[in-house]
């Protein structure tokens, strides 16, 4: 996240905020756009159908978040 400049916090991408972060791209995001930007690369389109910003907040509850603590040097 940092490549692309989503993240310039010097300290590690804690889960809090990784989760605001995603909340808030969700809530920005064109469904239809990126329902038709995709479209090409899809076998069964009809599977876009379940598209919504809902489906992707569900989606990315499932997303497990591993905290990796520093060690003492």
């Amino acid at each position: 996240m940092r490549q692309s400049g989503h993240w310039e916090d010097g300290d590690p991408l804690a889960a809090s905020s990784f989760e605001r972060l995603v909340a808030e791209s969700i809530g920005s995001l064109d469904v239809d756009q990126a329902r038709q930007e995709v479209l090409p690369f899809v076998r069964q389109p009809e599977a876009l159908e379940v598209w919504s910003r809902e489906f992707f907040a569900e989606i990315v509850k499932r997303i497990k978040i591993i905290e990796i603590k520093k060690r003492a040097s």
